[in-house]
């Protein structure tokens, strides 16, 4: 994977987890944290430059671990709602087609190595009745938490119909509140270094 960070345009474009987490509308960032990503906005930015005027439409970080694995990382502030899971899914594909055309990698090589994290505000996503249905099917009498950070947890609760891109594109797919994700970084012991 180390090949894979010294590609240009990726190394051109590392920054803060934080600084890829600004929400404009909101004026806020949905994490502190300063490990450093490549920032997969810019790199969609880059490559609007090389190839045409518009903008794919892109994740908002790529974070590659020393063991090779691979996030794409989405930050979400806003009301997840049928608009915004079509844009997410627009924002997955799009970044699966950047990534595979600058790495030369392919859909293989992704779903053995690559996962996603959406990051959301929990504040006004109360879980659905469906949604409480099935976490009771996936933990039965454990703690929701434990279930869905534990490193031995061989099944993830999935918000917002996104499971469906576990095995499709994705090794994983996680979706986490702030402080799930706060949790998620420090118990897989992410490292403060370039990506």
């Amino acid at each position: 994977m180390n090949d894979i960070k010294e590609i240009e345009i990726f190394k051109r474009n590392f920054s803060s987890l934080q600084k890829t987490s600004y929400d404009e509308t909101n004026k806020c960032y949905m994490t502190d944290s300063q490990l450093q990503v490549i920032h997969f906005d810019n790199v969609a930015k880059n490559r609007s430059k090389e190839f045409g005027p518009e903008r794919p439409a892109s994740n908002d970080a790529l974070y590659i671990a020393d063991d090779g694995k691979m996030y794409f990382i989405e930050f979400k502030n806003g009301r997840i709602g049928k608009e915004v899971k079509l844009e997410l899914k627009l924002k997955i594909c799009e970044s699966l087609l950047m990534f595979m055309d600058i790495t030369k990698k392919d859909l293989c090589f992704i779903r053995e190595n690559l996962s996603y994290i959406l990051v959301y505000n929990e504040e006004g996503y109360p879980l659905t009745d469906q949604e409480l249905k099935e976490l009771d099917g996936i933990m039965s009498r454990l703690n929701p938490l434990t279930v869905r950070l534990s490193s031995k947890a061989e099944e993830y609760f999935v918000r917002f119909a996104f499971r469906r891109f576990k095995n499709f594109y994705f090794k994983e797919v996680f979706t986490l509140n702030k402080e799930e994700f706060e949790d998620y970084i420090n118990i897989n012991k992410w490292e403060n270094k370039l990506c």
